[in-house]
Parts: C-alpha cells; structure tokens; sequence
C-alpha cells in the first residue's frame, strides 16, 4: 500500500485534533451549567398528576439569571397540553430576588417565560420551582426545556455574556388505572367476611 504524501496526513491529523476539541469544549459547556426537570422518569395513571421540580446548577459559571420555556410535546411531537397532559401550576422556590422572579404564562404548547435573577449572582445547585400536571389519556411524553422563546436565555455574572445551559428534559409515562371488575370485588368481599366467620350466600351462576 502507497504511503500518503506527509501534507494528506499533516491536513488529517488536525482535522482529528481539531474534532476532538470541540468534543471536549462540548463536553465543558455540558458540564458547566445545568438546568433540569427531576424526576427524569417518572409514571403515573390517567386521571391522578405529575409532580416534577425544575433545577437550575451554575456552579462552574454564575449566572445573573434569565427565563426558560418548558415545552409539552408528546412522543409524537404534537402539542399535548390541555388534551393528554394539563397545567395544574407552577410554584416558584424563591430563587433569587424576588423582585426580578417571572411566573410563567401558559401558552398553547408551553409554559413560557419562567424567570429568575440575582445581580449578586446565582450558582446553585437550586430548586428553581415546582410543577404540578395532570395527566389524561395514556402514553409516553416528553417535558423539553429550552430558552425562552419571548424573553430570551441566561446572561453569565462574569461580564453578562449569553450562557447557553444544558438543559434536560423529563419523560412522562401514563397508564391506565386497573379498577376492579364487580366480580373481583364480590369475590374479595367473601373472602373478607369468611375470614371473619361469617356465612356469605353464594351467587347463583
């Protein structure tokens, strides 16, 4: 096999450093600062809530703050709020000053707007708020998060440059609740009050 000329291999070997670069300055940022839904999974059963809390952890880069969006979709991608999923409410934790909080608006596909600041400075880890849905029909969804649409992302609080957050999002599952049949709950009952030395008249087929 031919050996390549030294310029082929010297242009191939940066393009590998190069790539590995930007995967570790990728791997940096991700680390740097966080903002999330917990629980990641979570189940429940159609016709009871979800309660998922927002964090927010700027350890490796304070932040003076800023807002986000959290978006309803379900696995499909199609809006999901107000049919399989509902906004119940979102409790703020205080975070920051509280002069310069934001409560969400409720949007169509999103809660929009989710605010919170601190000239002196946030890092965190925080609970940022609590969110309460309601689910309704069966089914995976997705809970995203992302800079707010309307009122843009989060300012560093060294020299107020844009911060871009990693931002994880939740998974949803919803099952149907298993109520019991007539004929299983007749059944427990006899087996209680037999327990209890009772004589039960049994059905006739």
């Amino acid at each position: 096999m031919a050996k390549q000329p030294w310029t082929a291999r010297k242009g191939r070997y940066k393009s590998l450093v190069f790539g590995f670069l930007v995967y570790m300055g990728t791997l940096g940022v991700a680390g740097a600062t966080t903002v999330y839904l917990t629980p990641s999974t979570q189940t429940v059963t159609a016709g009871s809530s979800a309660t998922l809390e927002l964090w927010m952890d700027f350890r490796d880069e304070p932040t003076l703050g800023g807002y986000l969006d959290i978006l309803f979709n379900d696995s499909l991608g199609h809006n999901a709020l107000g049919g399989a999923l509902s906004f119940t409410s979102f409790t703020a934790a205080g975070l920051g000053d509280p002069a310069l909080a934001r409560a969400p608006d409720l949007l169509a596909d999103r809660l929009s707007g989710i605010g919170f600041a601190d000239i002196g400075g946030l890092s965190g880890p925080a609970k940022i708020g609590t969110l309460l849905l309601g689910a309704h029909a069966t089914g995976n969804y997705t809970l995203s998060l992302t800079d707010s649409a309307a009122w843009g992302g989060f300012l560093s609080f060294n020299g107020g440059n844009p911060q871009v957050p990693l931002y994880t999002p939740a998974q949803l599952s919803v099952q149907a609740s298993h109520a019991p049949s007539p004929a299983t709950g007749w059944l427990l009952l006899v087996g209680l009050l037999s327990l209890a030395g009772l004589k039960v008249p049994m059905r006739k087929r």
